[in-house]
């Protein structure tokens, strides 16, 4: 995985601030926190060979399955993907762990 595949799936890391007053003379405007992500696990296959056709295939041919709350929905996802190189990794807000070998 590379830094932009990263970038792709959302899992760089941000930093925000709250309350940022911007303007001036006083009359500022409050910009409002970002929201969260939640933490969540997920099937990836970084082997680049993935047509772009197939559901969550991305442009550069990896195959990342959809989010789940449970590790167990995951490592199903994992277990049903076709070629059997993918892994299930976990998403803890803006960090990406893993791969995670068993729940």
């Amino acid at each position: 995985m590379t830094l932009t595949d990263l970038d792709t799936l959302g899992l760089t890391s941000v930093t925000f601030q709250q309350g940022i007053s911007v303007g001036g003379g006083g009359s500022g405007v409050d910009v409002p926190a970002a929201p969260s992500q939640p933490d969540e696990y997920f099937a990836i296959c970084d082997a680049q060979f993935h047509p772009p056709e197939m559901p969550g295939a991305l442009p550069n041919g990896v195959w990342v399955g959809p989010a789940r709350e449970r590790a167990d929905e995951a490592f199903f996802d994992r277990d049903a993907h076709e070629d059997g190189h993918a892994r299930v990794m976990y998403r803890m807000g803006t960090a990406l762990v893993g791969p995670i070998n068993t729940f």
